[in-house]
C-alpha cells in the first residue's frame, strides 16, 4: 500500500514539474510585462499583462490556444484556424494616384520646370516661415500665369 501511495505522489509531483516547463515561455513573458509595470504603469501594459496572465493560465490548465475544434451535428470534427494562419488569395490590385497642381497638362509640366522653390521653403521651421512660402509660390503662380497666357496668346 506505502508503494502505491509514492507512486501517485511522484505522478503528482511529476506532472506539476512537466508543466511547469512547458508553461516556462509564458511565465516568463508573465513575468517580464509585471516588471514594466513596476517601473511605468500604462493602460497598454495593464492589458498585456492580462494577457499573458490568461495565456500562462491556459498553457497550465493544458488548453491549446492553436485551434479551436468544434463537433457538427455529423459527429465530423470541424477546425477553425485563427484568422492569422490563413494564407488569402492575394490579388492584382492596381491603384491610382491622382495628384493636383495648380495648372493642368503642359502648363503644370511648364509650372513645375518654372518655379524654384527657396532653400528656407524646403524645411520651414515654423508657421511663420510655412505662411511666407505659401505666399511666395502663390505669387510666383501669378506672374507664371500672365507669362503663360501672354506668350500663348502671341501664338496663337
Amino acid at each position: 500500500m506505502l508503494k502505491i501511495l509514492i507512486i501517485i505522489c511522484l505522478l503528482v509531483v511529476s506532472n506539476q514539474a512537466s508543466a511547469k516547463s512547458k508553461c516556462e515561455l509564458e511565465w516568463n513573458a508573465l513575468k517580464s510585462v509585471q516588471s514594466q509595470l513596476r517601473h511605468k504603469s500604462t493602460e497598454y501594459l495593464r492589458k498585456k499583462e492580462h494577457k499573458k496572465h490568461d495565456e500562462y493560465q491556459k498553457c497550465r490548465k493544458g488548453k491549446s490556444k492553436k485551434s479551436k475544434s468544434y463537433k457538427t451535428t455529423n459527429n465530423q470534427k470541424t477546425t477553425y484556424k485563427k484568422y492569422s494562419d490563413i494564407n488569402y488569395p492575394t490579388k492584382n490590385i492596381t491603384n491610382t494616384i491622382s495628384l493636383k497642381g495648380k495648372f493642368k497638362d503642359e502648363k503644370q509640366d511648364a509650372w513645375i520646370q518654372y518655379y524654384d522653390k527657396p532653400k528656407e521653403c524646403l524645411f520651414p521651421k515654423n508657421i511663420q516661415e510655412f505662411s511666407k512660402c505659401l505666399s511666395y509660390r502663390d505669387e510666383a503662380a501669378k506672374k507664371f500665369d500672365m507669362e503663360w497666357t501672354a506668350s500663348h496668346n502671341e501664338k496663337n
